[in-house]
């Protein structure tokens, strides 16, 4: 089979699907780079929320040289990474920020999934994932949880009869609900 792929110089696409407030048409760079820009937008929101979050960097200014290079060197110690689309950090902190204090079950849940996934986008072929599977894109993301919605909802299908199936049931739900989060949020973009 034999793809051939055209050459298209983005400043000369223009569509009528493309319009810009005022109904008229603007070009695919044009929607480009305002799809670019509130995404942006939106990571300097969660990389604020982060940096309230963290009290150790207490002596780091906000946005400052200092502040980029303690985000580049911790990119990936969590999950997801720090250079994860916006959208992607905004639906999982939501989702983790829901679960009540008291709610120990559902938090040390949410805490494994966190761990699994950080785990996963290190080791992906030693944890189930094509070898070169990479988190670039929204649309990687939601292939990890829809497998990883799939594999919990089968293992709980297994283990119904004891508390091993509670326990999956409960993984799948729980990342059911960064699925749906970033649905949500997906859609607030269009």
């Amino acid at each position: 089979m034999e793809i051939k792929l055209q050459n298209y110089n983005i400043n000369t696409i223009s569509s009528s699907k493309y319009n810009n407030t005022n109904n008229s048409e603007i070009s695919f760079k044009d929607c480009l780079n305002k799809v670019a820009m509130k995404d942006q937008n939106e990571t300097l929101i969660e990389d604020k929320k982060l940096y309230d979050s963290l009290n150790c960097i207490s002596n780091i200014k906000f946005g400052s040289k200092e502040w980029d290079a303690w985000k580049e060197e911790h990119t990936y110690n969590c999950f997801p990474p720090l250079n994860a689309p916006a959208v992607v950090r905004d639906a999982w902190r939501e989702v983790k920020e829901s679960i009540p204090n008291e709610d120990t079950k559902s938090r040390d849940a949410f805490h494994y999934n966190e761990l699994v996934f950080f785990c996963q986008s290190h080791y992906p072929d030693l944890l189930g994932l094509p070898a070169n599977f990479k988190l670039n894109t929204i649309d990687d993301y939601k292939t990890l949880f829809n497998l990883d919605i799939a594999k919990n909802q089968k293992l709980a299908e297994i283990y119904k009869n004891n508390s091993e199936g509670d326990k999956y049931t409960l993984f799948a739900k729980l990342i059911k609900d960064v699925d749906n989060k970033l649905d949500e949020r997906l859609f607030s973009l269009k």
